[in-house]
């Protein structure tokens, strides 16, 4: 803004105490007048908007009759305090546009992916990474990650091929855990319901470390491939094993695969994969403990096989499927 230098201050001090000659108060109004022909400090205050608000407060001060010099006090110094209010609002209604025209903080958007049951999806992400969802699984994730790291939140299960990058770590939250690589691939089981989280690594290295929960006291520590980590919710407990590939993997490729599984788990896989309801109209009194896989394998032929070996008979209603033990009454 056009500042008053050492002689214009000293006519708006005569003008406050009511000595401005009328020259000086001539000199005063140029001063004034000036503001349209100066550099001034409200950057993003347009042109327009400076000649808006001088003739609105030209009109303020003037009236309709112009600048008179006058003899009573209290009027000099009531259009003198609106002169010098003028300054101090073209400086306030400056910093005003200032503020409000600088680049704002937005909220970063949040895509979420899902599948349903029955039904395996594979995306692409920003990075170039790509994550095939399970079914009944969904992530996360803002559409452009940010410059020093990528993020995912994970329900289910899915299967990571992070591209490196060394400037963003790629962190994936599950729950109570986030699991951090750079450049790796790995499978996270995830699905509500399930008693543990289950972090296994294909190729690269990982960190496995507690998502930012006060009352978590595990240290973070690191996997190697063909390592897996199971945290435990209730416990709090993580720990790490060699995991079977067939088991753990096998289902990005299309392999359902059942490897000692009980009853309940049988039940649960065969649903999410199938995206069907299966009913037990009876049940069997035997300890079901069966090690079985099927490669692209339709849910008929599935039953097929698991009936033979365990003893049922299965009938398809719609999304329905009812099991019937055939050695109990």
């Amino acid at each position: 803004m056009n500042r008053p230098n050492q002689h214009t201050q000293s006519l708006i001090d005569k003008y406050l105490h009511g000595r401005a000659t009328e020259e000086e108060f001539n000199q005063l109004n140029e001063w004034y007048h000036s503001f349209d022909d100066t550099e001034v400090e409200l950057q993003n205050f347009s042109h327009q908007d400076m000649l808006s608000l001088r003739q609105s407060m030209l009109s303020d001060i003037q009236g309709t009759e112009g600048f008179q010099v006058v003899s009573n006090r209290s009027k000099i110094l009531s259009i003198a305090w609106k002169v010098a209010a003028t300054v101090v609002i073209i400086i306030s209604v400056g910093l005003y546009f200032t503020k409000t025209q600088a680049p704002q903080l937005q909220e970063v958007a949040i895509t979420t992916r899902s599948t349903d049951p029955g039904h395996k999806k594979t995306l692409t992400l920003s990075d170039g990474s790509t994550v095939k969802l399970n079914a009944s699984s969904s992530i996360s994730f803002a559409p452009q990650f940010g410059s020093d790291s990528r993020e995912i939140e994970l329900i289910g299960e899915a299967f990571f091929h992070v591209t490196k990058d060394a400037n963003r770590p790629f962190k994936v939250k599950t729950g109570e855990v986030t699991t951090i690589a750079l450049g790796t691939s790995f499978n996270i089981n995830a699905y509500p319901g399930n008693k543990s989280i289950d972090i296994s690594l294909a190729t690269g290295k990982v960190k496995i470390e507690h998502a930012d929960t006060p009352k978590m006291t595990i240290e973070p520590f690191y996997l190697e491939p063909g390592e897996k980590a199971t945290y435990t919710s209730s416990t709090q407990d993580i720990r790490k094993q060699v995991f079977d590939p067939d088991e753990i993997l096998a289902w990005k490729d299309g392999v359902i695969y059942f490897k000692n599984a009980d009853e309940t788990t049988l039940i649960e896989k065969l649903e999410r994969w199938y995206g069907v309801e299966i009913d037990l109209i009876n049940d069997t009194q035997k300890t079901i403990d069966i090690t079985a896989k099927f490669e692209n394998a339709t849910l008929d032929n599935v039953l097929k096989s698991l009936g033979y070996t365990l003893g049922f008979k299965y009938s398809f209603h719609d999304k329905k499927v009812e099991i019937k033990y055939s050695d109990i009454n």
